[in-house]
């Protein structure tokens, strides 16, 4: 059935007559007669019994004005669901960020862009950046916000950096090595390392600055992708690691520091990840304009 014939079936059943439902919805008489034939042929019976002042449904009539008043109330609520999808007010996101995004901007970002579309569902996954990688190219996330590096050579990816900040050694706030002017590698070496594993990119910068420097890269004592469970682990022993300043700012209260060593540390660029192959949705574009704006106003991640 014509969804429209419906809706001028409802409105000759509200008005009483064709007349006054016809100058009701703006058509011509003739035009919602034929709409109105339209639906009794297409059903094999009358609708309508004509009566000499107006219309009243027949019993099939009535029955129909049940399943039209549905039909008509599920296509504006598929209306209005699209308008809001087509325009980002609502749907669902899947966004994927390192460790960084989800300790600072992300969270910043995702309140205001929430505020203003509280419809919206999102769902962020943390991690680290091959496992992000691999995810965002399965199409498991609309998205990535996390370390540009390892993102940059992938043909699959877009990259767009928004922020940067610097990679160093870190340990507990009360760790020997602080009271050290100037530690050297081996400094490093003799308490030991906590490492992410031999897949991430940073791990091996770490063991590429270590070559350069004509020494054998260090051997971890423990391995871990996780940020927290490293954090957790140095704050109750002297080995030591690495993470961004970003971080570290963060959790100064919960006793990590920096090490002040000109190397190994570097600088690194973070933002945006899309697959090349598929455009975001008008939801998806309005969480990274907020994304930008935060970058924006608060510098590095």
């Amino acid at each position: 059935m014509n969804p429209r014939d419906l809706d001028h079936f409802l409105a000759v059943v509200e008005h009483g007559s064709i007349g006054q439902a016809a100058e009701a919805i703006g058509i011509t008489q003739s035009g919602l007669t034929k709409s109105i034939q339209r639906l009794e042929q297409e059903i094999g019976a009358a609708v309508f019994q004509r009566l000499p002042r107006g219309t009243r449904p027949t019993e099939l009539g009535r029955h129909l004005v049940q399943h039209a008043r549905l039909v008509s109330a599920d296509l504006r609520n598929a209306r209005s669901e699209l308008q809001s999808l087509s325009e980002g007010l609502s749907g669902t996101l899947t966004v994927g960020a390192g460790p960084s995004w989800l300790r600072r901007l992300l969270p910043t970002a995702i309140a205001r862009f929430v505020e203003k579309r509280p419809a919206v569902h999102i769902r962020v996954e943390g991690g680290f950046n091959a496992s992000l990688k691999e995810s965002l190219k399965q199409g498991e996330l609309d998205f990535v916000i996390a370390a540009c590096d390892e993102m940059e050579a992938d043909p699959d990816i877009t990259v767009h950096p928004l922020t940067f900040d610097e990679i160093g050694v870190i340990a507990r706030a009360e760790h020997p090595l602080l009271s050290i002017a100037h530690p050297t590698l081996e400094d490093l070496d003799a308490y030991g390392w906590i490492l992410p594993t031999k897949d991430m990119l940073q791990r091996q910068r770490l063991e590429a600055l270590y070559h350069l420097s004509g020494k054998a890269p260090p051997r971890p004592v423990i391995e871990s992708n996780s940020i927290s469970f490293i954090l957790a682990m140095m704050r109750s022993s002297n080995f030591v690691s690495f993470a961004t300043n970003s971080i570290i700012d963060a959790d100064q209260v919960s006793g990590i520091a920096m090490i002040n060593l000109p190397e190994p540390r570097w600088r690194r660029e973070a933002g945006l990840m899309c697959r090349r192959d598929a455009a975001l949705s008008q939801c998806a574009q309005a969480l990274v304009r907020e994304i930008e704006a935060v970058c924006r106003e608060l510098g590095a991640n």
